[in-house]
């Protein structure tokens, strides 16, 4: 992994417990479980897998340099990604936990996943809020990332095209939750 990526990563990280967590605890156990889990370096790693095969960008080559390139940069995208959204969501006070919708029929179900992704209880129970955490955790991370990318994929409509795939990816993350089958109690 290039150093400036690590370095990247890590700021990422140490910027985002050095707000106050007392108060919004629910934020940062899903913070630290959305970044730094099995599951989420687990799918980063699936992610540069697919890269790798597609050879994209083909300027990172192949071979296990060309992976840790990709795979290096999905990490560090991610952390991006989830510092801006959870700082955001933090500030702005919006619980981006999903819950589950009490039922239904599978049309009504699916119309709630969407929904609310992109609208968000507020963590003081006072109504809902514009999801603003979920277009900064997904622009930061598709502009910020431009920077270790190669010089052709440095543009503005790079960008806004790896932000909106973020946000899609949200969604059919929530679509996935809705419809996963229940635990049982």
């Amino acid at each position: 992994m290039p150093t400036g990526i690590l370095r990247l990563s890590v700021l990422a990280v140490l910027g985002a417990f050095a707000l106050p967590a007392a108060d919004n605890a629910w934020s940062w156990s899903e913070y630290r479980k959305a970044i730094v889990t099995p599951s989420s370096l687990g799918k980063n790693a699936v992610t540069a897998g697919i890269a790798q095969w597609r050879d994209s960008p083909p300027e990172w080559g192949q071979g296990m340099a060309g992976y840790g390139r990709r795979y290096g940069s999905r990490v560090a995208t991610h952390a991006v990604q989830g510092t801006a959204r959870y700082s955001v969501a933090h500030w702005r006070g919006e619980d981006i936990t999903y819950h589950r919708s009490e039922g239904g029929g599978e049309w009504t179900r699916l119309k709630y996943a969407v929904k609310t992704s992109f609208i968000v209880p507020k963590v003081d129970g006072s109504g809902t809020t514009i999801s603003a955490s979920l277009f900064a955790g997904a622009y930061t991370g598709a502009g910020v990332s431009r920077f270790w990318h190669p010089e052709d994929r440095r543009t503005v409509q790079s960008t806004f095209f790896n932000g909106s795939a973020s946000v899609g990816y949200a969604v059919l993350g929530n679509i996935v939750k809705e419809f996963m089958p229940r635990k049982k109690k």
